[in-house]
């Protein structure tokens, strides 16, 4: 039972099996969804980094106010 399932391709006729095709098939499914993955986990990051950043904005702005209010 060690077949294995060639398939040949009609246009060069080159054969190659199944199993290899499929393999490959997969490898490249999980590069594609690690690479959505990656690109959605950045763009929230990014997301987060702004908000600080406005957050870390308006508390200088209100510091200063209250600064210029003292003095």
């Amino acid at each position: 039972m060690s077949e294995i399932l060639k398939i040949e391709c009609p246009k060069c006729g080159k054969k190659f099996d199944a199993g290899s095709a499929f393999n490959a098939h997969i490898a490249s499914t999980k590069k594609q969804q690690e690479e959505i993955i990656k690109k959605e986990s950045e763009k929230k990051f990014k997301s987060q980094l702004e908000s600080k950043d406005k957050e870390i904005d308006k508390t200088r702005k209100e510091a200063e106010k209250r600064i210029k209010n003292s003095v």
